[in-house]
Order: structure tokens, then sequence, then C-alpha cells
């Protein structure tokens, strides 16, 4: 799988997790431990994935090393950011 398939398929289960989530019967409180919940498996499996593709890129000879790294730098400022705003 490549980054981009990775990418897709959690920006296509995005809204109607989130739709599915916002209807239950329950608190907003509760709902934002579900959103939070789901937020960060599908980061987990995306991590995971990255690690996947960048192992068997460095076996290639293909993907350079740290992609990663790069990647979660990049997720994470981009976190702080949105925090601050």
């Amino acid at each position: 799988m490549s980054i981009h398939k990775a990418i897709d398929q959690i920006v296509e289960a995005f809204i109607p997790e989130m739709e599915r989530i916002s209807r239950m019967n329950e608190t907003e409180e509760q709902k934002e431990r579900h959103y939070k919940a789901w937020l960060r498996a599908m980061l987990q499996k995306f991590d995971d994935d990255v690690r996947e593709i960048e192992a068997r890129g460095q076996a290639e000879g293909s993907r350079p090393a740290g992609h990663r790294a790069k990647l979660w730098d990049f997720l994470t400022d981009h976190h702080h950011s949105a925090l601050n705003e």
C-alpha cells in the first residue's frame, strides 16, 4: 500500500465515522472521547502502514530513511498550530 492510499482510506472513513458518532445517544463528552479514540486508532494504523512502506522501501533501496519521522514532524507541527488558533 502507498502512503497516499493509506491517507485516502482515512479521509474516506472520516466523515461517515464522525456522523455515526454524532448520532450516538451519549453526552458530548462521551462523543468527544469516541472521536479521539477513532482518530488515535487511525493514526496508529497509518503509522504502522508507513513503517511497513518505509521498511519495504529501504529493503528495495527506493525510500529514504526518516520518511516516517518527517511525516510525524509535519503532523505534530500541524496539530500544535491548530491548537493555537
